[in-house]
């Protein structure tokens, strides 16, 4: 009799615990990944603010700040053959407002002559 009720015991203990890590693992079923966690390059011109978005996002409204400018007109047919569109009546000193596709996003960043890819937080 001793047996049977450990054997009883056990299963209960076992079907808590296996409903304890189905929860768990159902919870963190919806989480999402942030864009810095899927992008494959170097992410020290790129701002956390960008960094924290939704890795599904397809385009980026951000500001771009450039080492020298004004830009040469070379670079900016790189930046319009990587489909980024700079808005230039937004130019600050040396930052820019522009729309970035994602998949432009580490290119971008690659060129020399950008030094921080950002988008203006509260702090």
């Amino acid at each position: 009799m001793k047996t049977l009720h450990s054997f009883i015991f056990f299963i209960i203990i076992f079907c808590i615990i296996a409903g304890i890590i189905f929860l768990m693992n159902k919870k963190g079923a919806g989480l999402t990944q942030s864009l810095g966690q899927t992008l494959e390059c170097e992410v020290n011109k790129i701002s956390s603010s960008i960094l924290e978005l939704d890795k599904d996002i397809n385009s980026i409204s951000a500001f771009i700040s450039f080492n020298k400018i004004p830009l040469e007109d070379s670079f900016k047919l790189t930046l319009d053959n990587l489909g980024i569109s700079i808005k230039d009546n937004t130019w600050l000193f040396d930052y820019v407002m522009s729309d970035i596709p994602k998949d432009s996003l580490c290119p971008l960043i690659e060129l020399d002559n950008v030094k921080l890819v950002f988008i203006p937080t509260k702090k």
